[in-house]
């Protein structure tokens, strides 16, 4: 039987990893939102984004099968 002190921990973990899950989901699809943006003319070029999300936007061209 497991303790109070070991069950909340456990529920703990399991929250953190939902939440990286979710944060992560997230990115992508501001990732994605930011590619579309670009592609019909929304946003000019490059200027203004910051490295995280050019990063981002490389990797979702590279790999289109796996995003959102």
């Amino acid at each position: 039987m497991m303790d109070m002190e070991g069950f909340l921990t456990q529920r703990i973990d399991k929250l953190k990893e939902q939440l990286h899950k979710v944060q992560h989901k997230n990115c992508e699809h501001e990732i994605t939102l930011l590619l579309h943006d670009i592609i019909v003319g929304r946003r000019s070029g490059l200027m203004g984004f910051s490295v995280e999300e050019i990063t981002g936007l490389g990797w979702m061209v590279e790999n289109p099968t796996t995003s959102a």
